[in-house]
């Protein structure tokens, strides 16, 4: 399965370089084949991973790490939409979006952590996650006041994590749903995540017509 890996993944470089994001922009029609690489990718790694106690151990420390992001967005959401009337200004104000997003970007190197099992899975780890960056570039979350929160205290042990009983009595996220079910970053992928973005965002709309109405 490594020399598969290998070859796949050097097949994924000859379609899009090193460059991936500019590659994308130029060639937006390699999207798709690069979409489709990285599932089989995804397939292998998912099938080589180990659940050895150090890598339970690294899961659970990213697990947490991604339940407590998202609770501090939601809290930060609904900290900004109480606060919203000490900003407003009706003379200006038709409507108001606000939104928290939660985003896991390649910036670099130092965004991808090097793992002692590395040469086990003989992938190119870091330029791969940037693959997946480019290819997937939406936020994992995005957090409205209003919405009622996806972590309920029921696990998201769903598709591959399914496959190893060393899940099975740990509460995962959504986000990490998000990252490794609805998206084909691996576990090992996930385990090696090393840069997470928050934001929260809140717009002012003023909506006219030519001659000055407000709608």
């Amino acid at each position: 399965m490594k020399n598969t890996l290998i070859t796949l993944e050097k097949s994924i470089i000859t379609l899009i370089g090193n460059d991936p994001f500019g590659n994308l922009l130029k060639h937006p029609e390699k999207r798709n084949p690069l979409k489709t690489a990285l599932k089989k990718r995804c397939r292998i790694l998912n099938e080589m991973f180990v659940p050895t106690p150090q890598n339970i151990q690294r899961f659970i420390q990213v697990n947490k790490h991604l339940y407590t992001l998202t609770q501090k967005l939601h809290l930060r959401v609904k900290q900004m939409e109480n606060q919203r009337t000490l900003i407003s200004n009706p003379d200006f104000d038709d409507d108001y979006e606000l939104e928290g997003r939660l985003a896991i970007p390649f910036n670099g190197p130092e965004s991808v952590l090097t793992l002692p099992d590395d040469s086990y899975y003989g992938s190119h780890f870091a330029l791969m996650i940037e693959c997946l960056d480019s290819a997937y570039p939406e936020p994992v979350l995005h957090v409205h006041s209003r919405q009622t929160p996806l972590d309920d205290g029921s696990s998201w042990n769903e598709g591959p994590f399914q496959d190893h009983p060393e899940f099975k009595n740990i509460i995962i996220c959504y986000a990490i749903h998000e990252i490794c079910e609805h998206r084909p970053y691996s576990i090992p992928d996930l385990l090696r995540l090393n840069d997470f973005w928050c934001e929260v965002e809140l717009t002012a709309q003023s909506i006219t017509t030519q001659d000055g109405t407000r709608q």
